[in-house]
């Protein structure tokens, strides 16, 4: 896939996320992910949007496993290890009943 491509799928994602059609941004956000290595500039917003996604939908153990890919990738920003841990901290006070 083109650069251009992963561009444009990673756009169309977040602007599905964006209009809450989290099918659509799950499927655009998965595609692009196809195609790329941890290492990739969008990997890690990607997996936080389709886990945003998935908390939405109330699939939590599906939302895990996407935070936790951007906690495992190398080159994962402060701020996007920030995001995924508080992402993973509140499923599991939702689990949990505490929210």
């Amino acid at each position: 896939m083109k650069p251009d491509e992963l561009e444009k799928y990673w756009k169309l994602g977040g602007l599905a996320y964006e209009q809450a059609e989290y099918n659509k941004a799950i499927a655009y956000m998965s595609r692009m992910l196809d195609k790329v290595d941890a290492t990739h500039v969008h990997y890690c917003d990607a997996h936080l949007t389709i886990g945003h996604c998935l908390v939405d939908k109330r699939q939590y153990a599906m939302a895990r496993e996407q935070y936790r890919a951007v906690l495992s990738a190398p080159n994962a920003l402060e701020g996007e290890r920030e995001m995924a841990e508080k992402c993973l901290r509140d499923i599991f006070a939702v689990e949990d009943g505490r929210i």
